[in-house]
C-alpha cells in the first residue's frame, strides 16, 4: 500500500488511524481514548505490546483505513500486524472457522450474543465508575467543597465500583463460556482431521 493508493480518511476511520498512530509513536494510549473507540478497557493507560480485548481489532481497522501507509509510523504498525497475523493477512476477512462467531455453531453464536450484552453492560459501568472518580478528584482539588460533599462522592464512587465489579464478573463469565465452547469445537475439528488423515493413510 502507498499513500497514493488510498484517499485521506474521514469519520471513524480517521479517528482510529490517528489514535493508533499516536499509540505506536508514544508507546501508550489513554484508557479513555480506547473506551471512546469501543474497547472494554478499565485501566487508565495501555502500553503498546500489551494485550486487551479489542486492541488488535483497532490496529487492523487502522491498517484498512484510507490513508494508511502515508505516514512513517505506518510501517511500524504494518510490521507489528504482519508479525501478529502473517504478512498482509489482516487486510481482508476470511470465512470464520466453526469455533468463531458466525462459523455455523448456533450454541456458540448464542454465547457470543450473551457476551455482547455483558460487555455492553460493562462499558456502561466502566464509564460510570470513571465519571464518579473524576467527580471525586475534582472535588478534592477544590478547597471550597464541603466535607460532606466529598463523603457523598466517595460513597458514590464505591457504589459505582461495586456495580463495575459485578458487571466485570458477568463479562468474564460470558467470555469464559465462549472460550470453553470454542475449545470444544476446535477439539472436534482436530479429531475429525486426525481421523481423516488415518483413513487416507490406510488407503
Amino acid at each position: 500500500m502507498t499513500s497514493s493508493s488510498k484517499p485521506a480518511p474521514d469519520g471513524r476511520a480517521a479517528t482510529v488511524l490517528a489514535a493508533m498512530r499516536q499509540f505506536r509513536t508514544h508507546g501508550r494510549i489513554d484508557g479513555a481514548v480506547l473506551r471512546k473507540l469501543g474497547v472494554d478497557f478499565a485501566g487508565e493507560v495501555l502500553t503498546f505490546g500489551d494485550h486487551t480485548d479489542g486492541i488488535h481489532g483497532l490496529l487492523v481497522e487502522a491498517a484498512r483505513a484510507p490513508g494508511f501507509g502515508s505516514a512513517p509510523v505506518d510501517l511500524e504498525l504494518r510490521r507489528f500486524l504482519d508479525s501478529t497475523f502473517g504478512a498482509g493477512r489482516y487486510l481482508t476477512d476470511r470465512p470464520p472457522h466453526r469455533w468463531e462467531r458466525f462459523g455455523g455453531d448456533v450454541a456458540l453464536d448464542d454465547l457470543f450474543a450473551k457476551l455482547d450484552t455483558a460487555l455492553a453492560e460493562l462499558r456502561v459501568a466502566t464509564a460510570a465508575r470513571f465519571e464518579r472518580l473524576d467527580q471525586l478528584r475534582a472535588a478534592q482539588r477544590q478547597s471550597s467543597v464541603a466535607p460532606q460533599v466529598g463523603v457523598q462522592l466517595a460513597r458514590a464512587l464505591q457504589e459505582a465500583i461495586g456495580v463495575w465489579e459485578r458487571a466485570d464478573a458477568r463479562a468474564s463469565a460470558a467470555r469464559a463460556a465462549v472460550t470453553s465452547r470454542a475449545l470444544v469445537l476446535q477439539d472436534g475439528y482436530r479429531f475429525q482431521q486426525r481421523q481423516r488423515e488415518l483413513r487416507e493413510g490406510d488407503k
